[in-house]
């Protein structure tokens, strides 16, 4: 070959060798380590798993889902949230000496305690603090001190 053409080819060459010697690319930062959490993994301290539904529940002393076991109590006030129910439970169907109620938005449910029969003939009454649970026709009110209705429900023994 000669020196002309090679004198020629050089810029070529050089400007070849110039486009494949970019830059270095930046490297990227490298990925933190997330350590993925767990399905199932949120026991609390009785053992029960709120991702699968299980609440504990001290009238019944296990893990129950109260959506399951409890009679379902829906809004009546206005300043209540339309979608949130509270749930009723009792022991068992012979045993309502006392009823546990979870009500949205309290991390823990409330105790109520069986009143003795009033001479009107009601067919239950349970109190805790100012609330209270009246039963009449298969009917469940959850009441305010002021006798609001806040939630009520039927229980339906047929589920």
């Amino acid at each position: 070959m000669k020196i002309t053409n090679l004198i020629f080819l050089l810029p070529f060459a050089l400007l070849l060798t110039a486009c494949n010697n970019s830059e270095p690319k930046a490297t990227e930062p490298a990925a933190e380590e997330v350590t993925p959490s767990i399905v199932g993994a949120d026991v609390d301290e009785h053992g029960c798993k709120a991702s699968a539904g299980y609440q504990w529940s001290v009238i019944k002393n296990e893990c129950i889902r109260i959506f399951e076991a409890g009679i379902r109590l829906d809004p009546q006030d206005a300043s209540l949230d339309k979608t949130l129910s509270a749930f009723l439970v009792f022991k068992s169907e012979d045993d309502d000496a006392k009823a546990e109620v979870f009500m949205p938005g309290e991390k823990s449910s409330r105790m109520f305690e069986k009143q003795p029969q009033s001479p009107e003939g009601d067919a239950g009454t349970w109190k805790s603090g100012d609330l209270t649970i009246n039963y009449w026709k298969g009917m469940y009110m959850l009441e305010d001190a002021n006798k609001k209705v806040l939630y009520q429900g039927m229980w339906d023994n047929g589920k």
